[in-house]
């Protein structure tokens, strides 16, 4: 915690001037320049600052735009997607989910409960689920370059939730194969027993999936043939919230 607590220092100290070298950090700051050092040549690295080859000076480097893009987007997403959510748990009543990727898992960050059977299970807001155990995460890693994919599948054991979940490679890429043609997910009581989720993916400006909606209830309300049913009205609903974040189709 030290060591991020002092990287951070640096990064908010580096943020407020035009440009700055080691030793005046060190005075500044009060750490030792070896650690200061140490500190920017790993954030050159990472491609988080540039370095004057004349001066020695560091300046924050256009990373940390793309970082805040990514913020300011994910905080638009929410207020573009919630009339849509709500329309959704309108139409269909039941739980209307707005999710991003977050490494291996995605994250919950908005969702209209239904009032009549709003499910407290990991679906609930802050929630995470794994991505190849959830409508949601499969629509991700539909979208997944194949070399990205393969790394995913390197670093990830697919342990079983359910008798349901998919754990072999050649199930999972079968899946995902499917979910491309018919453009969305499904969770067929894979990450926990009665449980059904529909899933679409939600593109910006620059066509790049960004975020997934989905609807979930007990498995009683959505049996398969309403899985096929509640497909269409989430995919138009995140095609709406596409369309509202700049994204154009070129078919």
């Amino acid at each position: 915690m030290q060591s991020l607590n002092r990287t951070l220092d640096v990064i908010e100290l580096i943020a407020d001037r035009r440009g700055i070298g080691v030793r005046e950090i060190a005075q500044i700051s009060g750490l030792p320049p070896a650690t200061v050092h140490r500190i920017v040549a790993a954030l050159v690295k990472r491609g988080y600052l540039n370095k004057d080859r004349r001066t020695h000076h560091y300046t924050l480097s256009p990373k940390f735009l793309i970082l805040g893009e990514r913020v300011q987007e994910q905080l638009d997403i929410v207020a573009i997607a919630r009339p849509h959510l709500e329309a959704l748990m309108s139409a269909t009543r039941e739980n209307a989910n707005l999710c991003i990727r977050d490494g291996y898992k995605v994250i919950y960050i908005d969702q209209v409960g239904s009032p009549e059977h709003n499910l407290q299970i990991f679906t609930k807001l802050g929630g995470s689920a794994p991505l190849y155990a959830s409508g949601v995460g499969k629509v991700f890693l539909a979208h997944m370059r194949a070399s990205e994919f393969d790394a995913y599948l390197k670093a990830v054991k697919l342990r079983p939730f359910t008798d349901h979940t998919k754990t072999t490679p050649s199930a999972l890429r079968a899946e995902l194969d499917a979910i491309r043609k018919r453009g969305h997910g499904v969770d067929d009581q894979e990450r926990e027993l009665g449980v059904r989720c529909v899933a679409a993916p939600v593109f910006n400006h620059a066509r790049q999936i960004v975020a997934a909606i989905s609807i979930s209830g007990a498995s009683q309300r959505i049996p398969k043939q309403r899985l096929k049913k509640l497909g269409p009205q989430v995919v138009a609903g995140a095609q709406a919230i596409s369309m509202a974040m700049g994204y154009a189709d070129r078919k």
